[in-house]
């Protein structure tokens, strides 16, 4: 019974390695592999409404861009990238998304899952 259960083990671990490296989406903690600016979260992110202006979207989101930077005249802003495990595994990492008008206003906010 002893074998079995060192067996059972050795076979759980070694596919939890393997899987760890497969780029999945890993659904108990999805941030995993992502690496986000400091203060960054899924409930400020959330936040965000169409409407809201470049200055107000700032205040809320860290990582965001400074108004005198040329990537604040941009129509879009995207938070997030791969890495977030140092190495330790290569999981799908997740990526927010702010879009803009021409005035500077939000018309759109999206979460993407990168498996790359």
């Amino acid at each position: 019974m002893k074998v079995l259960t060192v067996f059972g083990t050795c076979f759980l671990l070694l596919l939890a390695l393997l899987w760890s490296r497969t780029e999945s989406y890993f659904p108990l903690y999805p941030l995993i592999d992502t690496r986000l600016p400091q203060g960054f979260s899924e409930q400020k992110f959330k936040q965000i409404t169409p409407g809201m202006s470049k200055a107000e979207v700032a205040a809320v989101l860290p990582g965001s861009p400074e108004s005198s930077s040329t990537q604040w005249q941009e129509p879009y802003w995207f938070y997030g990238n791969d890495g977030g495990c140092h190495g330790m595994c290569d999981l799908a990492w997740v990526g927010f998304e702010v879009q803009f008008d021409e005035a500077g206003n939000v018309t759109t906010t999206k979460r993407s899952v990168f498996g790359d």
